[in-house]
């Protein structure tokens, strides 16, 4: 299941997200790896050459750094008691759940 979940994420959102977003230097000094961006569905991706890409989970997916998967937004370390009351079913499309 884990392998399935990365597999998704990388295979069908493996792309930057639209619009002009500009490299904010992230990962300049960061080792290559994925990165959570709080309790959201956007992941960094930082690769040997310190450049950054962007993804997102699939819908209704958190990304959690602590384990580096897309997991159920209950179940990510990053989300604190209040977030997991307090979340919708709308995701906007930097990935923010609105409450």
């Amino acid at each position: 299941m884990i392998r399935l979940t990365l597999l998704t994420l990388f295979v069908n959102l493996a792309v930057p997200y639209p619009g002009s977003r500009t490299e904010t230097n992230f990962c300049s000094d960061k080792k290559p790896g994925l990165f959570s961006q709080g309790c959201s569905s956007n992941v960094t991706i930082c690769n040997s050459f310190g450049r950054e890409m962007w993804l997102l989970c699939p819908f209704g997916l958190i990304f959690d750094g602590s384990i580096e998967e897309c997991v159920d937004y209950r179940l990510a370390s990053e989300c604190s008691a209040k977030d997991k009351q307090t979340k919708t079913g709308i995701r906007h499309l930097a990935g923010k759940y609105e409450s």
